[in-house]
């Protein structure tokens, strides 16, 4: 199975269709429409792991049109030129959404699972495609981690939200 059809720009990179890993669904709230988010897999032969999305005509049916990189390793935008401040080794996967006030909240893990840095973070934007700003660090982009010199947890990227109530929890 092929994500994008052979037409599309980036088709030589994902064509061999076992490239994507996190695949994660999104109703937006305030369209009604389906997302689907995922990551780009170091597989395809690029040296990064990176954030996809694709708007869904229905949940077996992408909208190849659609299809855009979210996040770009180490920089605050997708191909932009400010670094975060937060190291983020060569990884950005398992995405999620969240809609709140009209602000569109991506989450994502960084580094390696095996690493002490396996964090999640988020960045923002106006749409369920982006553009998206990673927050940095000391604005209170860094979501979930562990300390590096407790011994005690590590993996602590992998994840998912919950609600009760009124109340969030990751």
């Amino acid at each position: 199975v092929t994500l994008l059809p052979p037409s599309h720009e980036l088709y030589d990179l994902y064509k061999d269709g076992s490239s994507f890993i996190d695949a994660s669904h999104y109703i937006d709230p305030v369209t009604g429409e389906k997302y689907l988010y995922m990551c780009r897999n170091r597989e395809t032969g690029a040296t990064t792991n990176i954030i996809c999305g694709v708007k869904m005509k229905d949940w077996a049916t992408p909208d190849y049109s659609t299809f855009k990189e979210l996040t770009t390793v180490n920089m605050t935008t997708c191909n932009g030129s400010v670094a975060t401040e937060k190291a983020e080794g060569i990884i950005n996967e398992a995405p999620k959404m969240l809609y709140h006030e009209g602000t569109y909240y991506m989450t994502l893990s960084i580094n390696f699972t095996t690493d002490k840095a396996y964090s999640v973070i988020q960045a923002l934007g106006d749409n369920p495609l982006g553009p998206f700003t990673k927050v940095q660090e000391s604005a209170g982009g860094l979501i979930l981690g562990a300390e590096p010199h407790w011994d005690h947890a590590s993996s602590t990227a992998s994840h998912a939200f919950a609600r009760a109530g009124e109340e969030l929890f990751i």
